[in-house]
């Protein structure tokens, strides 16, 4: 097994064995659905808010979007260079962001769920040093996108404009793992 996630709802269980989706009802244990996905294997699962889709990230450079009611694929997502993992979805299942990258260079790609596309790439551009991204975390209002680096910071970017709006210094060690409080 690669990954596990259950959904917001709390009705399903998603499961990522080698290439394979499989989703359970969590009251009976019983499969609902079962999907070869064609990747690389599965490196990690995450649910949209809405419970109706679930993002696959690859150990290598692609990622999924499942519609789970119809149980096919609606998006094969290929990332630059590297794995795809780190996936989040906004508030309104609308878009996914998603972590790519290898130990030459990292970025956050966000996926138009309906126009089936990356709107946007997240990067820190320094020719002089190579960052290590974390995350991505999206504001509870949908409003802004977060991720941690390996040089201590942790960027907060607009998700509609790209543009940088904050630069968190002062930590002591890379940033890992962020995430945004319910309450925004």
């Amino acid at each position: 097994m690669s990954d596990i996630f259950y959904s917001p709802d709390g009705q399903i269980i998603a499961v990522g064995v080698e290439n394979t989706l499989q989703w359970f009802d969590v009251s009976t244990f019983k499969e609902i659905g079962s999907l070869q996905l064609g990747l690389e294997g599965i490196y990690t699962l995450a649910f949209s808010p809405d419970s109706q889709l679930v993002g696959v990230g690859s150990g290598l450079s692609e990622a999924q979007i499942v519609d789970l009611n119809r149980q096919t694929i609606l998006a094969t997502i290929q990332g630059r260079v590297g794995g795809i993992s780190d996936l989040v979805f906004t508030p309104d299942s609308q878009y996914m962001a998603y972590r790519m990258g290898d130990r030459f260079y990292d970025a956050i790609g966000l996926w138009d769920i309906r126009g089936n596309k990356v709107v946007r790439v997240f990067e820190i551009i320094n020719p002089e040093r190579y960052y290590l991204l974390s995350g991505p975390a999206i504001s509870p209002d949908g409003v802004l996108l977060a991720a941690g680096s390996s040089e201590k910071q942790v960027y907060i970017w607009n998700l509609a404009s790209g543009q940088t709006q904050f630069v968190l210094d002062g930590h002591t060690a890379g940033i890992t793992c962020v995430t945004f409080s319910p309450d925004g």
